[in-house]
Order: C-alpha cells, then structure tokens, then sequence
C-alpha cells in the first residue's frame, strides 16, 4: 500500500519529479518532468541529468554525489529551452532504496527567466544543514503512509520549527467561512474546528493574491496589509492555497504574534509549496478512494448483475449479483467467463461488445435471451458502455432482467388485441374528448379510421336531442355514482341512427370509460321473437288436433324454460292427469327427469338425429319422440305412444344396449392405474393415457408422484395416501392433479389394496375421477345466484339468516356478511310482521310447502321497499337444510301501478 501511495505521490504531483540511479542516468520521470523537459515516456530513460544541465554540468554532478553521502544541499542552475532562454531551476533530491538498490529522487523547482551571473555563485549554491535536513524529514513523513490526520500534524509541526514561528494551520474554506481543520499552536489560541468570518483572517489576502502563489511577510507593518483586521494578532504570515481538483479547499498557513527577524528566503516558500501540494494530492486520492468506495457500495446492493471486463475480455469486477447469475466467485477476477461453466449465453455479451467497438459507440443497449448457469432461461436488457480513456480499455455492462416486464408486454398486447376483436366498441375519455377508441367503437359509429374522433368530444356521435338527455340524465348520475347504463341513439356520418346500449364508468382523475353494444340485431330478435309466438299459437291448435286423432297417444310441448305449455290425448289417463293441471309444470315432475334424458335428446332431435325412446308406467312401456318445434329455440314437442308389446320383444336387447351405452359413457370420466408399494406405476390403461396424456410405455414405470402437484409432493401426501389405504382399507384424495403439458386439473382419487384369492398383496388400485365438469357447472350456478334479480336466502326455523346472496348488496343495500345470523322479522315493517310470520311458521311444518305474500321490507339505507316473499320448505334437503326464502323488490312497480291508479282515477 506505501509503495502505491508513493507511486500516485509520484505521478500526480506537480512539481517535476526525475528518478535516476546514482551516476545522474535516468530511469524514469513523472508526468509533470517529461512535459518540462519536452521528452516522452520512451525518451528519458537512459539520458544523463547533469547532461541535460550542460552549463553547469559540474555543479549537478557534484550535488548528486553528495546526495549518496547523506550531505544534499540545494542547487539552483538553468536548464536550457528550445527559445533560447535558460529557465533558472532549483534542484531538490532526496535518495531511495529499494530491493538493495539505491536510486536519487530529484525534484525540480522553477523561477522565472536569468542571467547567467545569477547561476551558479557560493551564495546562491549555499543551504544550510537545517534545510536538507527539513526537506530530509519532509520526504520521510509524506512517504511513510500513515494516517492523514497524523501526516498533517507531523508537517504542521515541522513547519513551526523548520520557520520559526508559533502556529500551522490547515484551514478549510467555504465562501465566506474559515474552519480551522488542523491546528499546532504554541500559544494554544486556536482549535481544530473553530469557525472564522474569511474577511477576519489574513487567508482573506492569500485569496485576492495571484492563484496559488505563496504570501509571505516578516512584518506586517512594513506592508500594505498593516490596517487587516487579523493585523493585530498576526505579524509574521506566510501560506499558501490547497488546490483540490482545480477548487480551492483552504490553506496552509504559518504565523506569529512578533515580526520574524528575517524575512522568508526561496527555500521556505518551496518547503510552503511541496507541503500543499502533497496535502492537495492527498486529498484529491481520498475523495477519489471514497467515491469509488460509494460507488462499490451501490453496486453490491442493486440486484442487477454488473460487471467490468478487460480488453481481452477478461473480468476486473463482479457485484454480488453478477456471481450469483454467472455462478462464480472472485476466483474468476483476471479470467473469461466460460459458456460451458458459467453462463450459458456469455457468448452474447462478448459479441455485444465487439459490435460496440465496430460501430464507434461509446454505450449501446441491446436485449436478448439469456441462459444462466442455473439453466434459468430469462429475458435480460444487457447496456455496456466502453471504458476509454484516449485508448480501448475494456467494457463494463449491466443486466437487467426484463423477463417479467416482457410477460406483461405481451400480456397487455393480447388484451389490446381481445379490445380490438370483441363485439362491444371501448373508448377512454378524458374531459370528455376522446383519448383512445378501439376499431369495433369507430366501425359501429361509421367512421373508417380512429384518427377521425381521437381528440373529439362525444358529442359528435349524437344528436341534439340525444346530447340534451345524456347531459340532463346519465352525466349527473355517472358522477354521483360513479357509473351509468342506458340506451342511446347513436347516429352516423351518413345521417343513419342506430339503437345502442352504452355503459359509462368514471376511472381516476377525469376519466371515463364507455362501452358500447349496437342493439339493432337485438331488437330485430325481439320483433321476431314476438312473431314466433304468434305462429306457436297458431301450431299449438294443429298439435291438439293431431293427439286428438293418434290412437294411444299423448301430446306435450314445452318452452324454453322447460315449462309444459300443451298437454292433449287419450294417453293422458296414464299419468292419472288431467290436460288443465299438467300445463305449467315443469319437464320432469310428469314423465321425465330433464337433466339425463330431455335435453341431450333435444339437443340430438335438432341437430337432425333420431331421437325415439321409451319409459315403463304403470306397467306399461312408452315410446318418446321428441321433436323441435323450432331451431332456433329450445322449445320442442314430445310424442308418446303405448308399444308395450313390442316393447317386451326387444327388451333384452335394448338392455344390453343400455348397460353397453352406461359403461362407455362413464369410462371417459375415470381413469384406472395400479401401483406397487412404493407407488411406481404397473398397469396403465386408455383411460388413463386420456387423462394424463401419457403414453402408456412412458407411465409404466413412473412413480405416482409425478401426477400430483409439487407442494403436495413436498407434504408427502402420495405416501400418506398409499399408508392410509394400507391401515384403513382405503384413502380418498380431492384436489388437483398434473397433466403430462403440465396443467391441472381437479380430481378425485380412490385408493384401495389389491389382493390375491390366497391374500396376497398385489397393489394398490387407484380410481382417478375428472370433477373438472361438475366444478364448472357448480361455478356457473354459484354465479347465476350472485347475479339473480332475486335476493336468496337460507333461513332456519327460527327466522335466522344463515345465508345471503351476493344480490343482497344491490338490491337490499346489504352485504351477504351484514344479514348472516340476523333475524328475518327484524327487517319487515310491523304492518306485515306477524302476517308473514304465521305463514313461515305454517310452512317449516311441511315438507316442501311453499307459501308467497307480499311485505315491506327496510333497506340499507332506511328505506321501505315493496318485497315479493317467496318460502320454500328444504329442510330435509341436504344440501340446503334450511327455509328457502327469496326476496324480490317491486318497488319500483308498484309505484308505478299507483300512478297509473292516479291517472286512472282522474
């Protein structure tokens, strides 16, 4: 560490610095020699310093050897210059071992154009013992590498003794304020850290003087700066600036309370100078060690991995990141990173350097994908900027893993792309001008590119009329609640108007977003719907006609919601029902359960499949066609005939049809494995390969883990599984399993061993059930509940609320949370209480009792809304166990009935 604070001492300095050995021939010389002696590098070595000194020559020689016997005085002489005009020099040389070689350190201090009688004369070449000494102890306290702080108190010290006088201060200066930041004081006057006005202090004249000369006085009196304010206290001075990369920091200064009896020479001047300028090297050294400590600092916290590389691209600096995504150490400092034991893709950020280079840039940033060493595939930003100071001195790179950004890129890109496809037009307003509109909103307003209404208000696309109800109706609501939906007339370049439902959403700031839908095919739908049931009617008076004539025959028709609307022939006495009562209830309580046999038999009846089949009642057997009555619906007719007799003859094929039909139908739902003791896979059937997605040659063989998701692999739960079945006889698990893509899916798996007639263990069998389905469907209904009209609930039989339905919140002003185990009756208005109470209590009597009234109920908000109950009895019903109440508000109907009684009435 000496040896490099000696060598930036030497190369910084400013003074020039010659190197020889002890005969004066040159060995080296720092930046400051080779500019004054107009020589480079290459060139100083092996010239002689008395040489380049021809007119004194003698003297130089002469002062070089007493250098080798400790006796050095100062010399002054001239060099000679290409103008032919001597520059008068002193010289300064100290000598050096190292390695047990000795070398001569000569420092070269200039002056300005002389004669030559001003060379070379017994005074001029005289120093005392007390200089070379001082200059001696100089050397040896600035190339000892002690601390700073130590440093400065050891040359303040000298300088005391060395001039003579009572005080060294090294002051720091900022504007207008002097802080004393080292001190040696013989009269123990000043402080380290003592604050002074700069305009009190004699610094004050050091600074109006010429830039970093050196001010010296012996007496302050005899000079111009006699009135000073610091005059009083000071009356020996002499200092001189601290330079730190080209600012001034502060000084070093000298001083006494008593005029020196001698005025300064050269010599102490030039001790003044070689003491600032080390202090301002040193200075300049450590603020540049601590920002490069900061910078470090900053670059072992990021996460981004960042690096340095040679001009062979061998690595100088690696942050803790960069080993981590290179998987190395610090033994790779001064090596290249390999691709085959580091990363992967290095190769990549070596070719982004070289194109650098080829291009003349100083920095590029380029992206790519990267592999690391953990075979981690991601995608990196790489930025790498050159270092190059005059020459190519190597590169250094960030990277920056962009891998998520890019998923999200995409992702919005893929959004962007659904806005653009989907039916309804989307637009973004803000301070009601058009910000962003997608396609579908400028095709279905007529316009042919989005630039047309881009920066346009809404108004454009509306009539006046249309622009006074928006303004009066839907605006004010939308900022009241914050949205608003409605019906609009939306009109055309052309002139041409079309129906459209918009719905209007405030977002931050002064946002809004507006979809729209064109309702034109809607209502065409409603227009033609009407009509289809005026034709139903009149079909309806043809099918009665048609029952009435078919022998041991029945006719019924139903909607599409799955209601009887017809019931017509003979037959009818079968099902003990009359045609009136029939009507109006639901497929399914007369003659067939809807979910396995009417609707995938109508659905087959539509796409023109046949769709016969037959029933057994009251030990009759029944034939079954259902037809569509249309294709567009789900409305259809169903015809019955009585064939018992042939219905006896192929009985017993059509159950072997049947049983046939039930086993592959339900095959496609489990898959079938058996798996040893320790769970590797031994028999794996088509069933399973349909599931899973693997080959059978593949599965045999694979353990059973492989289908389950890690987490539940880490928990052990295949072992405990296979544990369980062994103990208990059997195991059960629900939950999701793996495909061979890697998706997943929700399933039930059965366990169970395996044995032998003897009762050998043979395995374990495993029966895998695909929920996915019933999942789907059990989501669907739970999302038709939220979003009834109807408000749903579950009560006990003491009116308590045990469930709510999402409803509750825009209907009733309620959160589900709010309602649950509260009482019913503490909502009804006490006008109607004890009437709705005594038919709940009736109903909880009897199974499956229904019973409806109408009540009023209190809102969230306080208000009494008009209320439709209606109550069912499911206690014995598993899954609800519970009073099925549904609430609907006709609130708004009846007030409307009451206006219309008004109107009526007057």
């Amino acid at each position: 560490i000496d040896c490099d604070i000696a060598q930036r001492l030497f190369e910084h300095s400013a003074k020039p610095m010659l190197v020889s050995n002890t005969d004066g021939e040159l060995i080296a010389g720092n930046h400051a020699a080779r500019e004054f002696t107009d020589c480079d590098r290459h060139e100083l070595p092996g010239r002689h310093l008395p040489d380049m000194l021809t007119q004194h020559s003698d003297v130089v020689k002469q002062h070089l050897d007493t250098v080798t016997t400790g006796e050095s005085e100062l010399v002054r002489t001239a060099l000679p210059r290409v103008d032919d005009e001597d520059i008068l020099i002193e010289l300064t040389s100290e000598q050096l071992s190292r390695h047990g070689a000795n070398h001569i350190c000569t420092t070269i201090h200039t002056g300005s154009p002389v004669a030559d009688e001003q060379l070379a004369s017994p005074q001029t070449q005289r120093s005392t013992t007390t200089d070379r000494a001082v200059l001696r102890r100089l050397n040896e306290i600035t190339f000892s590498g002690q601390e700073f702080d130590t440093a400065i108190e050891e040359l303040l010290s000298l300088g005391c003794d060395y001039l003579g006088l009572e005080t060294g201060i090294l002051s720091d200066v900022d504007g207008t304020v002097y802080e004393i930041e080292a001190v040696v004081d013989w009269t123990g006057t000043h402080e380290v850290g003592t604050i002074y006005d700069i305009e009190e202090t004699m610094c004050q004249a050091v600074f109006a003087s010429e830039k970093e000369a050196v001010l010296s006085f012996a007496d302050v009196a005899e000079t111009t700066r006699k009135n000073h304010p610091a005059a009083e206290s000071v009356h020996a001075y002499i200092a001189a600036p601290v330079i730190v990369n080209g600012e001034t920091h502060g000084t070093v200064n000298f001083s006494m309370k008593r005029p020196r009896e001698e005025p300064f020479r050269q010599e102490e001047e030039t001790f003044l100078t070689l003491i600032t300028d080390w202090i301002s090297t040193e200075i300049e050294r450590r603020q540049r060690f601590e920002e490069l400590k900061r910078y470090e600092t900053i670059l072992e916290t990021v996460d981004d991995p960042v690096y340095a590389l040679d001009t062979e691209n061998r690595v100088t600096y690696l942050n803790d990141a960069a080993m981590r995504e290179f998987g190395c150490g610090d033994e790779i400092i001064g090596e290249r990173l390999s691709s085959d034991r580091y990363c992967h893709d290095i190769e990549r950020i070596y070719h982004h350097v070289e194109s650098l280079l080829s291009a003349d840039n100083q920095s590029e940033t380029a992206t790519f994908e990267l592999e690391a060493a953990n075979g981690e595939s991601k995608t990196v930003e790489s930025r790498v900027g050159l270092i190059n100071n005059g020459e190519f001195r190597g590169a250094a790179g960030v990277l920056r893993d962009i891998t998520a950004w890019k998923e999200r890129e995409q992702r919005l890109e893929s959004f962007q792309h659904l806005i653009e496809e989907a039916a309804d037009g989307v637009a973004i307003l803000e301070d009601q001008e058009y910000t962003y509109i997608d396609q579908t909103h400028v095709d279905m307003y007529g316009f042919e590119a989005k630039e047309q209404l881009l920066g346009s208000t809404w108004r454009e696309l509306y009539g006046e009329t249309e622009i006074d109800r928006l303004e009066s109706e839907a605006f004010p609501v939308l900022r009241a609640e914050g949205n608003w939906r409605g019906m609009v007339t939306g009109r055309r370049p052309d002139g041409s108007t079309f129906p459209a439902e918009i719905s209007l959403t405030m977002v931050e700031g002064d946002r809004t977003v507006c979809t729209v839908r064109d309702e034109t095919e809607r209502q065409a739908q409603e227009r033609k719907l009407k009509q289809e049931v005026q034709r139903r009617k009149d079909n309806e008076r043809q099918y009665r006609t048609l029952a009435e004539n078919i022998p041991n025959a029945a006719v019924l028709t139903f909607d599409a919601d799955l209601t009887y609307k017809l019931a017509a022939g003979k037959l009818l006495s079968l099902f003990e029902s009359e045609a009136a009562s029939i009507r109006d209830k639901r497929v399914g309580t007369v003659l067939i359960n809807p979910d396995h046999e009417l609707i995938p038999r109508f659905r087959a009846a539509v796409n023109g499949e046949r769709t016969d089949s037959q029933i057994e009642l009251r030990g009759r057997i029944l034939r079954i066609h259902i037809v569509p009555i249309t294709s567009s619906d789900t409305s259809g007719l169903i015809l019955i005939q009585d064939i018992t007799d042939e219905a006896y003859r192929e009985r017993e094929l059509f159950e072997e049809r049947e049983r046939f039909r039930l086993l592959t139908e339900s095959v496609s739902e489990y898959a079938f494995l058996i798996v040893n003791r320790d769970g590797t896979i031994q028999m794996w059937d088509e069933s399973a390969s349909n599931t899973f997605g693997y080959d059978t040659q593949i599965a045999t063989g694979m353990s059973m883990t492989a289908i389950y998701p890690a987490v539940k692999r880490d928990l052990g739960v295949p072992d405990r599984l296979l544990q369980q079945a062994a103990i208990a006889g059997e195991s059960t698990y629900e939950g999701q399993l793996i495909r061979d893509d890697g998706s997943e899916f929700y399933a039930e798996v059965s366990y169970a061993p395996l044995e032998s007639d003897r009762g050998d263990f043979r395995g374990y069998a495993m029966v895998v059930h695909d929920l996915t389905d019933q999942r789907r469907q059990r989501r669907r209904t739970e999302r038709f509940v939220e979003q009834s009209d109807d408000v749903i609930t579950i009560v006990d039989t003491e009116g308590t609320i045990t469930y709510a339905s999402g409803s509750s919140t825009r209907i009733l002003e309620f959160e589900p949370d709010a309602l649950t185990e509260t009482n019913l009756f503490d909502y009804l208005h006490p006008d109607s209480r004890e009437d709705v109470m005594e038919a709940f209590f009736a109903a909880t009597e009897t199974h499956d009792a229904t019973s409806q009234f109408s009540c009023r109920l209190r809102s969230g908000d306080g208000e009494w809304l008009n209320i439709e109950l209606q109550c069912r009895n499911m206690l014995g019903d598993d899954a609800i166990g519970g009073m099925l109440v549904y609430l609907r508000d006709v609130t708004e109907r009846k007030q409307r009935a009451r206006r219309f009684e008004g109107i009526f009435n007057q």
